[in-house]
């Protein structure tokens, strides 16, 4: 039994001092973020989304608090051996933990304003989010894009360094949205960011396409006639045949779509040929 109140008496002071320390720093560094003003538009993100969250822990911070208090309860009643200097700090905890919940009360009262100027700056960054598209919209109407005669390198490295600004604003986009969705205001919608993006994957496909093609056109060509998987064939014929569709509908007039169209449609009548007309009369005008 005294073995047992000399463990008692040492974790116990050991664990009411962590305790204390833990839930007045916690309070302490939320009362700081509750107090800091907010100046850009991740700074209202961070204030609005940390007064939601303080809001949530109050109450279970002031329960532990609570628990603390029974174990200085416990310390005093039975004149356990505890430092001085932990009964000062604990002493403390109450009026910590009131300061923390008077800045997050304050916070609240100025949450509807809060909102309203992060809605101010947020649209002045969906101004220039929309700038910026616009100048990739127009940098895109590049007419190697869709000149049959252009470098097919050049092209990749145009398209990939379209792609790669066009991306980073579907990022920051989605970001938006969802800042707009958490604090319930107005979503935006970004009709033309989308069409940019969908004419710069519709151009990427069409290379894609057009160079894919001719890499599988060359393997069928060195395949025994006899010996190709007829179904599979087809599907890939069929697989391409939708790509021109898409390419067609999504595209401004070009070149390039109907040259992938004529191979894909010149492919698609030769595979419906009997297979014993002769291999390289079915692939030598292809």
């Amino acid at each position: 039994m005294k073995r047992l109140l000399d463990v008692i008496n040492e974790i116990l002071p050991k664990i009411a001092k962590a305790k204390t320390d833990s839930l007045k720093s916690e309070a302490q560094d939320a009362t700081v973020k509750l107090e800091t003003k907010p100046e850009s538009t991740l700074d209202f993100v961070d204030a609005l989304t940390f007064l939601d969250e303080i809001q949530e822990r109050m109450e279970p911070l002031e329960q532990e608090a609570e628990v603390v208090r029974l174990m200085y309860e416990l310390i005093e009643q039975y004149r356990v051996p505890c430092p001085p200097e932990d009964i000062v700090s604990y002493s403390s905890l109450t009026t910590t933990l009131n300061g923390c919940r008077n800045a997050m009360d304050k916070a609240l009262t100025e949450r509807d304003s809060n909102v309203t100027r992060f809605v101010a700056l947020l649209d002045k960054d969906i101004e220039i989010l929309t700038q910026e598209v616009r100048q990739i919209k127009q940098d895109s109407q590049n007419p190697l894009l869709i000149d049959p005669t252009a470098d097919k390198d050049k092209v990749k490295l145009l398209l990939d360094d379209y792609l790669k600004k066009i991306d980073l604003q579907q990022r920051t986009s989605t970001q938006y949205r969802l800042y707009q969705k958490n604090f319930k205001v107005e979503v935006t919608k970004f009709d033309e960011l989308e069409e940019v993006y969908g004419e710069l994957k519709l151009k990427e496909l069409l290379w894609n396409s057009l160079n894919e093609w001719d890499i599988m056109l060359e393997d069928v060509k060195n395949l025994d006639f006899n010996k190709l998987d007829h179904e599979q064939l087809t599907g890939t014929v069929n697989k391409y045949g939708k790509y021109v569709y898409q390419l067609e509908r999504g595209l401004p007039p070009n070149q390039l779509v109907p040259m992938l169209k004529e191979k894909v449609e010149s492919l698609r009548a030769k595979v419906c040929l009997k297979r014993n007309i002769p291999h390289s009369l079915i692939f030598s005008e292809t």
